[in-house]
């Protein structure tokens, strides 16, 4: 029988025995002591020094130089070249002229940073007609006599738009007096420090007086013509909140009513000098008030529309500050716009976020199924308004970026097929007020509305055109989005608002 080998290293193969003698040399050579580095002696190598290099001229194309490429200066560029029309169908950037110095309120750092507090309380009870300006006491009495003095008169002289038999012109001798209308110096003003939320023209033909509410609840009338305190502006704050709406009573031109966000109706009595306290939400009430408008069923009557879906009627007349006539439920999401008839009193329509534009009778209201008739879009309605003389059409503009009108008959059953389809671009964002097309209140087809485009412009439709705009108003100091846009009703004159409180106005 062969003798078997006997390992040292019982239990371990070959190939586990080479791998530990491997370890240990490499353990041994790893604990060797490392040679430390010998200091050299004697000369030193210089340091290399690195010499500043002269920076080069940043390099400039030919067109920044104003060079042609033969290397000649160019000519300076007129004023025409500099303000460029645009194409309908596109948008591209370009160089404006300094745009004019705005006229109107300074020094209001102070008012601003008192204003901007979210938790700001309500204002209760009747207010002081004091302006919160840079206006002298003298002045301020002075202005709202000659308010009251103006409203005398045009009761008087019954000098408003139903008086004046207006015949509709033509699509070309309208377009040409539009195009007349020019912003000059010092027709651009500071008329509210916040965003514009809401505006309106004095009625009266022989003197401009411009009106404008703001995001913080700030009222701002300017006289154009007038250079007293702040060139002629005169700042209220009736309002904690937005003023959704401003208007002046039909037949009254000495009242002046507006709405709010903070859940109150007041209205401006000039001749009292007070801001009245004409309906209010409770204390523990947060509704907001969206819209209103007059003369359902009777001028002394406001429909007043809030956030709740709720419309409300508020007689004027009553003592009552809490307690509505009616309240009715028409909608079950917020009301944006509520407009009344021009012939027919009791015939009135609301807008809502529901996307829905819908008819009623104040006489026949039960809930919200006892609609007339209704329009549906696929966005919110942001505005909704019957024709000013006849109430025949009514024009919509919604968040779909459509623009339209539609026929409604004397019993308000309006047509579910527009008459006039016009595509507009009606997504403002954030900060901007949303566009509301409104019509111009001397005629029965034109209607005005904010632009996106560039070169800043305001549209003008015409319910005789289906599809294309009447014309881009367009002008070198116009140089922001107007918003908000109104016609004055009796005067071929234009007044558009935006979102720093500036009014760019058109005569």
């Amino acid at each position: 029988m062969p003798k078997k080998h006997r390992d040292s290293s019982p239990g371990l193969s070959p190939k586990s025995k080479r791998l530990k003698e491997v370890k240990n040399e490499f353990n041994q050579a790893v604990s060797r002591p490392t040679p430390s580095k010998v200091k050299e002696r004697g000369l030193t190598r210089p340091k290399k020094t690195t010499q500043a290099v002269p920076a080069l001229p940043t390099r400039q194309s030919l067109r920044i130089r104003k060079k042609d490429p033969s290397g000649e200066l160019l000519p300076e560029p007129s004023s025409s070249e500099i303000y460029q029309t645009v194409d309908e169908h596109r948008t591209f950037r370009y160089f404006r002229q300094p745009a004019l110095k705005a006229v109107g309120l300074k020094n209001i750092n102070s008012l601003i940073a008192s204003q901007t507090v979210y938790d700001s309380p309500r204002k209760i009870g009747p207010l002081e007609m004091k302006p919160c300006n840079n206006v002298e006491q003298t002045h301020s009495q002075e202005f709202i006599d000659e308010l009251t003095v103006l409203a005398n008169i045009l009761e008087k002289s019954k000098e408003n738009a139903d008086d004046d038999a207006a015949i509709d012109p033509d699509v070309v001798s309208y377009k040409k007096a539009m195009q007349s209308l020019e912003i000059t110096e010092g027709h651009v003003a500071k008329l509210v420090p916040h965003r514009i939320f809401s505006m309106a023209f004095h009625p009266a033909k022989y003197k401009t007086l411009v009106l404008a509410g703001d995001k913080w609840g700030n009222l701002g009338i300017w006289d154009v013509d007038s250079s007293k305190g702040d060139d002629g502006v005169y700042l209220f704050e009736p309002h904690s909140r937005p003023i959704n709406c401003i208007s002046f009573e039909p037949g009254n031109y000495g009242k002046l009513y507006s709405c709010s966000y903070d859940g109150t109706l007041r209205c401006g009595d000039f001749r009292a000098a007070t801001f009245q306290e004409v309906y209010s939400f409770d204390d523990d009430d947060y509704s907001r008030f969206m819209y209103f408008a007059f003369g359902s069923p009777s001028s002394s009557t406001i429909l007043a529309a809030t956030d709740s879906g709720y419309v409300m009627v508020v007689d004027t007349r009553t003592n009552s500050k809490t307690i509505a006539e009616q309240s009715y439920g028409l909608h079950d999401k917020v009301i944006k716009c509520v407009d009344v008839h021009p012939l027919n009193r009791n015939l009135f329509l609301t807008s809502s976020t529901d996307g829905s534009v819908a008819f009623w009778d104040i006489r026949n209201i039960k809930n919200m199924k006892s609609k007339l008739s209704s329009l549906q879009r696929t966005r919110v309605t942001s505005s909704a308004y019957f024709s000013p003389l006849t109430g025949s059409q009514v024009l919509v503009t919604s968040m779909d970026d459509y623009v339209t009108i539609n026929d409604v008959d004397a019993s308000g059953i309006v047509s579910t097929a527009a008459k006039c389809c016009f595509r507009h671009d009606n997504q403002v964002g954030r900060w901007l007020t949303s566009f509301r097309a409104t019509w111009d209140p001397k005629f029965e087809k034109y209607a005005v509305v904010g632009s996106m485009r560039r070169p800043r412009q305001i549209d003008i439709f015409s319910s005789e055109l289906k599809s294309n705009a009447l014309m881009h108003l367009t002008h070198e100091n116009l140089n922001s989005v107007n918003s908000l846009n109104v016609l004055h009703p009796s005067v071929n004159m234009l007044a558009g608002g935006n979102s720093s409180g500036k009014v760019y106005l058109w005569t």
